[in-house]
């Protein structure tokens, strides 16, 4: 079987799997609670799992590898610590959140502060899933098209039919599932690349020790790109919009 077969037949396992998810937790469907919110049920650590596989994407893979290698260790404050940062906020703050009677951002808004930004924050959550929905199929119908030389109408199909069925049947709790399935597979991806790239290092003599000495003393220093107080900053930055994000 050669590679494009291969990959079609991995492709509709995974469908079939995520579309199994989704008929699982119909059954689960019994109020507007349930589909949108998991009827309130949904812990820290399901939450956090489904907010790491939205973040570990292909982008923020190679984003973190690239600071790594040309910042050293210090790099940890930039992009690694407020994403580590980010999740143990929002963990902090679901058991409250949820408990709130409100079913959207807009809702919860408008509850904790005035009917009349309800509008304002409803229009502007959906532009921004709009833009995230459309750079989602980007990346998605490039790397079929580029790869597998599949047309982008199809990949866009695929991907449309695919998720909308999921999510669909089987609400927030459907999400929720296929996305601490998707992390298992990137963080699996990502050790195995890092294995991959250690073993090609070695079988050409040169150590990851011997490759960072060539970037000098700093590439070991861990406050060299601000510390903590760098750290701070990214965080003052970046998390508010990830934490509101999920």
């Amino acid at each position: 079987m050669d590679a494009y077969s291969l990959f079609l037949v991995f492709l509709a396992i995974y469908i079939a799997i995520l579309l199994g998810i989704g008929l699982y937790f119909s059954r689960r469907q019994r109020s507007e609670t349930d589909f949108w919110l998991a009827g309130r049920e949904l812990g820290p650590i399901s939450i956090g799992l489904a907010a790491a596989s939205a973040w570990t994407t292909a982008s923020a893979l190679l984003l973190a590898t690239g600071l790594f290698l040309l910042y050293g260790i210090g790099s940890i404050w930039i992009w690694v610590f407020p994403n580590i940062a980010g999740l143990a906020i929002i963990a902090a703050i679901s058991g409250r959140i949820k408990n709130i009677p409100a079913l959207t951002q807009p809702e919860l808004m408008e509850i904790r502060y005035d009917p009349m930004i309800r509008a304002p924050v409803a229009i502007a959550v959906t532009i921004m899933m709009i833009l995230f929905s459309v750079t989602d199929f980007i990346g998605f119908k490039m790397v079929l098209g580029t790869f597998f030389g599949i047309e982008p109408i199809f990949a866009i199909a695929i991907m449309a039919v695919s998720v909308a069925l999921y999510v669909g049947v089987g609400g927030f709790r459907a999400v929720v599932w296929t996305d601490m399935v998707q992390y298992i597979l990137l963080a699996g991806l990502a050790a195995y690349v890092a294995h991959m790239a250690l073993g090609l290092s070695a079988n050409e003599g040169i150590s990851l020790i011997a490759a960072s000495s060539m970037l000098g003393a700093d590439w070991w220093d861990i406050f060299s790109m601000g510390g903590i107080l760098g750290a701070m900053v990214f965080i003052v930055a970046l998390v508010p919009g990830w934490v509101a994000e999920q």
